[in-house]
């Protein structure tokens, strides 16, 4: 085992599937599509609601070589074709570990999804502490001269809303409707945003309920390098990366991080190509290695001096309530306190990549988790959390059952998710094969129990059939960590 990363989930990874079907289940990165409407918003820290319902054991939070190099052996070998980079530091210094069939290591280069928005929670505390912004300062403020929002509410939506998922944005603009689903984020300009906030749909409510907003994110890095006087990718390596020492931490690639970058892909095992983010950099664009986040995540946890350390103390104080009532947002961060202990963490994906950091300061201790398959393939995060504190539990991987035929073909037929695509349940092998609207290779689904089936590909994310008193079929409940989506029969 030598090194990796992510939570969903999703997420947060334009255009993932289930296999090759359609179902977006996102993670911190996956989008919405405007003309693909199934409901993905699955919360932007996938595991969050394990975690939050999990039964915390006792135990000592060690991370010896050999205890981490067990748990990512094991992971890699239940999950073929998944490969790992794991980072740890502490008082003793950095280590990185990997597994899998390829050879990867501290060096290698990841895609990182929102991890990204770690780094813009960092640049607005910078900013702040440079007396360039205030947390309380309403976007209106920093917009051109003479914009007008379609509501006046959306422009009274703080930076902190911004930071904190409370602003009241949707996921993604309105106007999103990417040219490429396979790169879906490139080609936004700023012209579309600006666009989105003034349009009918720009919404946004200050002091909103915590929802989960690339659009907020996207937002808040194109302000802050506009009050700045440049570009976000050029801010972010002048205010974070190079203060730090993070020279393989870049939204456009070195040619040495060209020859280092590794290939992302999805769920099904598929290659997948990278993302290009354009004014909405700040929630995702990011990419970067096991070696250079550890950077990140010692002076976090305060394991060594550097410049930014009021900047990063800033930007890890709970602010905001989150997902669920274990965790706060800081700006960019997220808090969970499990039994009086904290861990500050996020997750993060794209279509091919997937990847977790967190770090405590009692004991003081980072965690980096990457990986070249997308976040809702392989749900890493749990990897971070348990190694950051024993407590925490690691997933455990489904055990499927064999159904009878007649059983099986109880579940045959056509289910509408409302404002969605229609999902046909077919047979395939001994068991059912899931396809969503016109997707022309369907994926399959394995029985946990008599009702309820699981995607092998996809980890977190289950199909419960609904039967009424007299055993007839009447729907299914897609089940995701914090989401529960409906989708009567149709015949």
């Amino acid at each position: 085992m030598t090194r990796e990363a992510g939570a969903v989930s999703a997420a947060d990874r334009g255009h993932a599937s289930i296999g090759a079907a359609g179902i977006f289940f996102p993670p911190v990165m996956i989008p919405r599509p405007k003309r693909r409407p199934f409901v993905r918003a699955i919360p932007a820290i996938l595991c969050l609601t394990l975690i939050a319902v999990a039964t915390i054991s006792e135990g000592q939070n060690e991370a010896p070589a050999a205890r981490i190099s067990s748990i990512i052996d094991h992971r890699v070998q239940s999950r073929p074709g998944l490969n790992l980079v794991v980072g740890y530091v502490d008082k003793e210094g950095s280590r990185v570990f990997s597994a899998g069939s390829r050879k990867l290591d501290g060096r290698t280069v990841f895609e990182i999804g929102s991890l990204t928005k770690v780094f813009t929670g960092i640049l607005l505390a910078e900013a702040v502490r440079r007396g360039e912004v205030a947390l309380d300062q309403p976007v209106t403020e920093l917009m051109p001269a003479g914009f007008k929002f379609a509501s006046p509410e959306t422009g009274r939506v703080t930076l902190l809303d911004l930071a904190g998922h409370g602003a009241g944005l949707p996921r993604m603009p309105g106007n999103w409707e990417p040219k490429d689903p396979k790169n879906p984020y490139a080609g936004y300009k700023t012209r579309d945003l600006y666009a989105a906030l003034a349009g009918e749909n720009g919404g946004g409510r200050s002091g909103s309920a915590y929802q989960y907003s690339n659009f907020g994110y996207g937002l808040l890095g194109h302000l802050l390098a506009r009050r700045a006087g440049t570009d976000y990718k050029t801010l972010v390596v002048d205010r974070v990366c190079r203060p730090l020492g993070m020279n393989d931490t870049r939204i456009r690639l070195t040619s040495g991080m060209q020859k280092r970058f590794t290939q992302g892909h999805d769920g099904a095992g598929e290659p997948v190509p990278p993302w290009d983010f354009g004014v909405l950099a700040g929630c995702g664009a990011l990419r970067s290695t096991a070696d250079d986040l550890l950077k990140l995540l010692g002076a976090c946890a305060g394991l060594n001096r550097t410049p930014l350390n009021p900047s990063l103390l800033e930007a890890a104080r709970a602010r905001r309530p989150g997902p669920v009532p274990e965790m706060r947002v800081g700006l960019g961060w997220m808090v969970l306190t499990a039994e009086g202990r904290q861990v500050v963490m996020h997750d993060g994906g794209t279509s091919g990549f997937g990847a977790f950091m967190g770090y405590t300061t009692e004991p003081r201790a980072g965690v980096i988790v990457l990986s070249n398959t997308g976040i809702l393939a392989e749900n890493i995060s749990d990897i971070g959390l348990h190694l950051l504190d024993e407590r925490i539990p690691l997933n455990q991987a489904p055990r499927r059952v064999k159904l009878p035929t007649e059983v099986l073909e109880t579940y045959l037929g056509r289910y509408q998710v409302p404002d969605g695509p229609i999902i046909t349940i077919t047979r395939g092998g001994d068991g059912l094969l899931y396809q969503e609207g016109d997707e022309e290779k369907p994926t399959p689904i394995e029985a946990l129990n008599e009702d309820e089936f699981y995607f092998k590909a996809f980890a977190g994310i289950r199909i419960r059939f609904r039967k009424d008193a007299r055993g007839r079929v009447g729907g299914m409940t897609i089940l995701a960590p914090g989401q529960e989506i409906e989708a009567p029969r149709m015949d």
